[in-house]
């Protein structure tokens, strides 16, 4: 704060007159604005060491009150000029439950969902056989100092069995693609953290694009709206897959489609569904897509 002075200041020491000047011309308009006249009057009845905590002090009372007055004027957002290259550079969006991370693809959109329950493995009791006979013996060693003992006997004969669960897994990928979607200008995505909308906009020619997505926890679903400032310009095919090989599609209504599949042979069976909801248009199912 004292460029001119390197030696911190003894009690009583006078400071560097320009840098005294700067400093009360700014408390001086920091008090006028702040109406913090008596806070500073009673500092300045303070002995003169007490001056650099003075400046200090309201200095720092400056800063978080411009911090706290900008935080209500801009809204907290992620943004960007690009579509997600990798999966850790999409947009997460959730409700608790589902989760869906958003690509922000011009041509090509991808949405990649999860839900909670889908793991690798199944309903399964833990409790390891003959762990409650071993609870004695390790309060024993416990009580003797022989944590290690205590540990390697927990390990085997006490913990669950297995002791590591096995992995949660992911679910499926929503595909969209929007045909002649080339040359775009004025990207955007941008996942807004008050609202939790991620919102994707873009312009082709003379229409200007937009998808916006979110997770409904009451509703308990994954909502993506598509609009464009022309009429009837939106077109586009809907396809859902999964890395699960043993996976598949159909179409099962018109306007939706069903995702099934096993994690693992034996393992936890999923199914997932779109539904298309229209506001004009046309929609048409041809098996998987």
């Amino acid at each position: 704060m004292y460029p001119h002075n390197p030696r911190p200041f003894d009690n009583g020491a006078e400071a560097p007159r320009s840098t005294r000047s700067r400093d009360t011309h700014r408390i001086a308009e920091f008090r006028e604005a702040s109406g913090l006249r008596r806070f500073t009057a009673a500092f300045s009845r303070r002995k003169r060491s007490l001056g650099y905590l003075r400046i200090t002090l309201l200095i720092i009372s400056a800063i978080v009150a411009h911090f706290a007055s900008g935080a209500q004027a801009t809204p907290l957002t992620l943004w960007y000029e690009w579509p997600a290259r990798t999966w850790t550079d999409a947009l997460p969006i959730g409700n608790g439950r589902m989760g869906a991370m958003i690509f922000g693809g011009i041509e090509n959109e991808r949405i990649q969902f999860n839900e909670d329950t889908l793991w690798r493995g199944q309903p399964h009791d833990y409790v390891r056989e003959g762990a409650g006979e071993q609870l004695p013996a390790l309060r024993q060693l416990i009580a003797d100092g022989k944590i290690k003992d205590a540990e390697q006997l927990g390990r085997t004969k006490f913990l669950s069995d297995p002791v590591r669960q096995k992995a949660y897994q992911p679910f499926g990928d929503l595909r969209l693609h929007f045909p002649g979607h080339t040359n775009a200008q004025d990207y955007r995505r941008e996942l807004d953290l008050d609202s939790a909308i991620s919102t994707t906009a873009y312009r082709v020619d003379e229409v200007t694009y937009r998808r916006e997505a979110f997770a409904s926890y009451p509703d308990r679903a994954i909502v993506v709206r598509l609009t464009a400032d022309h009429h009837a310009r939106i077109s586009f095919t809907l396809a859902m897959d999964s890395a699960h090989t043993n996976s598949r599609t159909a179409a099962i209504e018109s306007d939706t489609l069903s995702l099934t599949g096993e994690v693992e042979e034996g393992g936890m069976r999923f199914e997932s569904r779109v539904r298309a909801v229209l506001s004009g248009g046309k929609v048409s199912a041809d098996g998987t897509n």
